[in-house]
């Protein structure tokens, strides 16, 4: 099984100056099984040549979904209902980690693996687990942004009680160029859309139809069930229930 990992906003603007902090930022993964990975491929290039007219594009959330080209492109805004609807019938797992403020400096990094990553391979751990395989981790790499993280995931595999729990968990994390992954493609989209539809309260519903923004929260309110049609929950003799959704409060977590 292959999990893509890929994260939307960050937490704290020390982490990447040039990058404004946001209230939920979220990590998220989507796990698939190798055999499946050609089939899913072929199905998204399609769609791009069809679409876009050129099957190389790479799929980013703040590229094809933000507000500016909601208003301003037709072809993406086709591309995206075509695409979300691709996703909740493909044979593809999510799930998310969303996390909640207030957010220290810093949070908890250091030479130990974030608690966001923890939640995340812990329910690609159960899922490998049913499925009676292997889970390799796959992270987007071409930007730097999860500096140090090959260490720090060997760390927690191998030195807490929790990460030698996950003995489905691959040992060795991948780094890859998301221009060249369909796999973190389809997880930038969706960590998109999971972060914007919780950062603008759509789960409380949509604000007057004379808002600015109203057709593109719209569309976020339609692509969101899509992503969440695609996670599955556990309910674990070691773990408990384990939503494939998780919302994490940064002031402490189990």
């Amino acid at each position: 099984m292959l999990a893509f990992i890929d994260e939307s906003g960050i937490p704290i603007a020390g982490d990447r100056p040039q990058t404004t902090p946001t209230a939920r930022p979220v990590v998220v993964a989507t796990c698939f099984d190798e055999r499946d990975a050609r089939g899913i491929s072929s199905r998204l290039h399609a769609l791009k040549r069809d679409i876009l007219g050129r099957e190389g594009r790479e799929l980013k959330g703040s590229r094809f979904l933000d507000r500016g080209t909601y208003r301003n492109k037709h072809e993406y805004r086709t591309f995206a209902a075509e695409f979300f609807g691709a996703v909740c019938t493909m044979p593809v797992t999510i799930f998310s980690v969303v996390m909640r403020g207030p957010f220290g400096s810093g949070q908890d990094r250091g030479s130990f693996l974030e608690r966001r990553f923890q939640f995340l391979l812990e329910r690609i751990n159960l899922l490998a687990l049913e499925q009676d395989t292997m889970a390799t981790v796959v992270f987007d790499g071409d930007h730097g942004s999860f500096r140090g993280l090959s260490d720090q995931f060997t760390r927690f595999l191998y030195r807490s009680q929790r990460g030698r729990a996950m003995e489905r968990i691959a040992d060795t994390p991948f780094f890859v160029d998301s221009a060249n992954s369909i796999g973190i493609q389809i997880t930038d989209m969706c960590g998109y859309v999971i972060r914007e539809y919780h950062e603008n309260r759509l789960n409380d519903g949509l604000p007057s139809s004379e808002h600015r923004d109203y057709y593109w929260l719209s569309a976020l309110r339609r692509w969101y069930p899509s992503v969440l049609h695609s996670t599955r929950d556990f309910d674990s003799s070691q773990y408990g229930v384990r939503h494939g959704f998780h919302f994490f409060h940064q002031s402490g977590d189990r």
